[in-house]
């Protein structure tokens, strides 16, 4: 968890990517202890399809923590037919939030190289 605290804090909102309307600190941190290996693999290496779909289905615990959903366009739908009609209430579109995990994972990739005197880090282009 301690390694992955930088991921948290990137994917949920810091000086460089957005935070998620709707839901505070405490909510996020809440999904994050049970289910933050889902965060795990978003700062290494180049961003893969399983990759996105796992921080996909953190924002589906955040949005729906009582559902199993996974496909946060599912989730998206079902809360505007229970009645969320607040675009602010509403989670991204899968096409919004991928775009936001990309800047994330960029986010992700220049804090842990940090500390690296010649780091290797993918272009800001394309990420989001």
């Amino acid at each position: 968890m301690q390694r992955n605290i930088l991921v948290y804090h990137a994917v949920t909102g810091c000086d460089t990517v957005s935070q998620s309307s709707g839901h505070g600190n405490k909510t996020t941190w809440k999904v994050f202890q049970q289910h933050g290996a889902l965060l795990d693999d978003l700062e290494r290496g180049m961003l893969s399809e399983s990759t996105i779909r796992s921080v996909e289905e953190f924002f589906c615990r955040i949005y729906s923590p009582a559902s199993n959903e996974t496909n946060i366009n599912d989730v998206r739908y079902r809360m505007f037919q229970k009645g969320t009609k607040d675009q602010e209430k509403l989670p991204p579109s899968r096409k919004c939030l991928e775009q936001h995990i990309k800047r994330a994972h960029h986010q992700a990739q220049v804090w842990f190289q940090a500390g690296v005197p010649i780091p290797e880090i993918e272009s800001p282009i394309g990420s989001g």
